[in-house]
């Protein structure tokens, strides 16, 4: 039988918004978006009461030549909707379907008070990089990541994208897009651009002048080049030309074609370019050493060109550059410990090399630490455990690259505003393992972009083929009081942490997981004992009941149409903070996570505001009995007492537009809370949707399945509303 719903129109003029009389008035913490008409949109709210409603007004799309950030904004027709579902923090709604795809405003109404206004499907940006990083050149590009930069739609053809930079008089310039998707648009800057500083505005084609938005300064400048005096290893030698380069503060250590072979330490100097003559003509190597340095190659601000690089000592590292930046181009690495490995010390013949060390000494092949910039492109990488260590650093690009490795592909720890794409991470050992996106040595990891990447061969150990990771948490409790930016916790807080600095927790998480204000987060400016300063104002303030939880911060990624072939999950495990997974493919692994969890008795870390949008699982077996899944759960382990807090760790997860090809399911498990589950396919399958006994609030809506045997299933059902359209 078909449940049958009710869409309920009111319209109501309105020239201007009512200001709320009460201190209290309802507030919008959190909206779903991109979100299409005839689809449901998730709030997280707060300040909220039966009698609450919720409008909607489609603003117009009038062409947006210029934008006008100082008028009021004025929206005369709203729309009363029908709430389909209510929790004590969250409404769920749709976009009437007889409405044209656009920006909505959004508000919600609570005993004659308004909240505040939140645009639906106005883009968002979460950060922009240059094509020197941080800034950008005349004839370069900027890539600006986020959420509806451009909307896709089957009406939308006529709508495109506008990015203008605003100079300090007003002045502004349009920029030709180069490409774009909803959630990362490249522009290119003019070869005739006048350097300065300008700002970002953005606009998506939609909402008319009414919905630009500024993306943040950037500076257009000229980066002066290194020193280009080319220095020749064939006429010279390695050592002359390290010391000239040293002298000549950088320059180019130039490798005609021919075969290196190197001894210990190369030290390369600030400002120096490792350059072969092509990739296929010039080699350095190092054959088997007794006495192996940590790292073969180290430096700060350097660059590799052209040329392939071999190894197979016993390295704690291969390449090692910390602090400054790195350019990495056309370069092939063979750093494999394991090459011709087939002797023991018994045998008599010498078929093969003896392993001069432990598998476990090794390392990465590549280690950048706290660089300010990195750009890694057409490069091809084999390493015998890790491929590329991310420590510490930001504004990275990395493309067209290959790694094939033994343990892990790429590990990113502490990082921040990265791209990575048209790369493939495979793994080529049976004990190879996956990729990681961590905090376990900082305090947040956040702003990356995986577009359009291959990972695949994950069978080792937890054979993630992605994971987010890190333990660690400063406090869980209640707070003595709230005002403003200041927060006095009831407690002391106990820090915990793998990170040696664990006492210092500036721009980690300071997150409210229940009560009063619930769903809301802000970032840690300082402290010092109980007092804590917040870097901006709650919209709803905490109290004495509210529960508050400290962590490091991991979020803000963006992972789109990738594949994820062979292995384990993909998984947003632990502090997993508005993160999209959109056009992915998911091939013989084990499905997508969303994973808020308290564990190790170290921080109980939510995973919150996460979307799995238009994904498809092709093949639902990974590996024998495993099988894939689309899951949200949020788990308390022993070590961390359940009884202290039995709600959510998880919050507002979407699936929406996903296909699961076969022997799969999506299932929503406890500790999680107002999910929605929309318009998905099943097909060839036991089981379609799972709801367990303990999840809260979950909006089931326009599934369909195709040879299920059970569509539906579990005690969970019973704290769930499905809509079989």
């Amino acid at each position: 039988m078909k449940t049958k719903y009710l869409l309920l129109f009111i319209f109501i003029i309105s020239t201007k918004l009512i200001i709320a009389t009460s201190s209290t008035p309802p507030s919008i913490i959190w909206a779903s978006t991109p979100v299409k008409p005839n689809e449901t949109v998730v709030l997280q709210v707060g300040n909220i009461s039966e009698e609450t409603e919720v409008q909607l007004a489609r603003l117009n799309d009038s062409h947006p030549l210029t934008a006008n950030f100082n008028k009021d904004i004025e929206i005369r027709n709203w729309t009363t909707v029908n709430i389909l579902q209510r929790s004590d923090h969250s409404l769920k709604f749709i976009i009437p379907p007889d409405w044209a795809m656009g920006v909505f405003a959004c508000r919600i109404v609570d005993k004659k008070q308004y909240s505040n206004l939140v645009f639906l499907n106005s883009p968002k940006v979460l950060w922009f990089q240059g094509n020197n990083g941080i800034s950008a050149s005349p004839g370069g590009w900027v890539r600006i990541n986020g959420n509806c930069l451009k909307l896709e739609d089957e009406n939308t053809k006529k709508h495109t994208p506008i990015v203008q930079l605003q100079d300090d008089k007003g002045k502004t310039v349009e920029l030709e897009l180069f490409s774009g998707c909803p959630y990362d648009i490249k522009a290119l800057i003019p070869d005739d651009l006048e350097e300065g500083n300008y700002q970002l505005l953005i606009n998506n084609g939609f909402g008319g002048n009414q919905t630009w938005i500024q993306g943040g300064h950037i500076e257009i400048s000229t980066v002066k080049d290194w020193p280009q005096d080319i220095f020749n290893v064939k006429t010279l030698g390695l050592s002359e030309c390290l010391k000239r380069a040293i002298e000549n503060k950088g320059g180019i250590i130039y490798f005609p074609r021919g075969q290196y072979e190197m001894e210990g330490k190369i030290e390369i100097p600030e400002r120096t370019i490792l350059r072969g003559e092509r990739t296929d003509l010039s080699h350095i190597y190092w054959t088997d050493q007794k006495e192996v340095p940590e790292e073969l190659i180290a430096g700060q601000s350097i660059a590799f060109e052209d040329i392939s690089l071999y190894c197979q000592n016993m390295y704690k590292n291969f390449i090692k550059v910390e602090k400054g930046e790195l350019r990495m181009e056309r370069v092939r690495i063979r750093s494999n410990h394991m090459f011709r490995l087939g002797r023991t010390e018994n045998e008599s013949n010498f078929r093969g090399r003896e392993l001069n060390g432990k598998q476990n000494d090794v390392d990465a092949t590549l280690l950048l630490k706290d660089l300010s910039f990195f750009m890694i492109t057409d490069c091809d990488i084999l390493a015998g455990s890790t491929g590329i260590k991310l420590w510490s650093s930001s504004y990275g690009y990395i493309n067209n690259t290959r790694v094939q490795y033994g343990r892990n592909g790429i590990g990113c720890e502490a990082i921040n505003k990265v791209i990575i794409e048209n790369s493939v991470f495979e793994g080529i050992d049976l004990a190879a393992t996956g990729n990681y996106f961590a905090s376990y040595f900082g305090n947040s990891s956040e702003y990356l972009l995986v577009k359009n990447c291959r990972f695949a061969n994950a069978y080792g150990l937890d054979q993630e083929l992605l994971s987010f990771d890190g333990a660690g948490g400063a406090y869980f409790g209640t707070i003595e009081s709230a005002h403003g930016q200041k927060i006095i916790l009831a407690s002391d807080p106990v820090f915990k942490r793998y990170a040696d600095n664990a006492t210092n927790w500036e721009n980690t998480g300071f997150f409210i997981l229940d009560g009063k204000g619930a769903g809301q987060f802000r970032r840690v400016v300082n402290h010092r004992g109980r007092e804590w300063e917040l870097n901006e104002p709650w919209l709803i303030e905490p109290d004495k009941n509210s529960i508050i939880s400290i962590v490091p911060f991991r979020g803000y990624t963006l992972f789109i149409d990738n594949t994820f072939e062979d292995g384990g999950p993909v998984q947003l495990f632990g502090t997993s903070i508005e993160n999209i997974f959109s056009g992915n493919k998911g091939i013989r692994m084990n499905g997508f996570l969303i994973f808020g969890n308290a564990t190790l008795g170290w921080g109980w870390q939510p995973s919150w505001y996460n979307q799995f949008l238009d994904n498809e699982i092709k093949e639902g077996v990974s590996y024998g009995n495993q099988r894939a899944k689309f899951i949200v759960q949020g788990v308390v382990y022993k070590e961390n007492d359940p009884s202290k807090y039995s709600g959510p760790l998880s919050r507002c997860g979407i699936i929406r537009n996903n296909i699961i090809q076969g022997m799969g399911n999506i299932q929503i498990n406890g500790g999680s809370s107002d999910i929605l589950i929309e318009k998905n396919i099943v097909k060839n399958s036991d089981s379609g949707i799972v709801i367990t006994e303990k999840p809260n609030s979950i909006f089931i809506r326009k599934n369909s399945f195709e040879n299920v045997q059970e569509k539906y299933s579990g005690a969970g059902l019973n704290n769930s509303i499905i809509i079989r359209e």
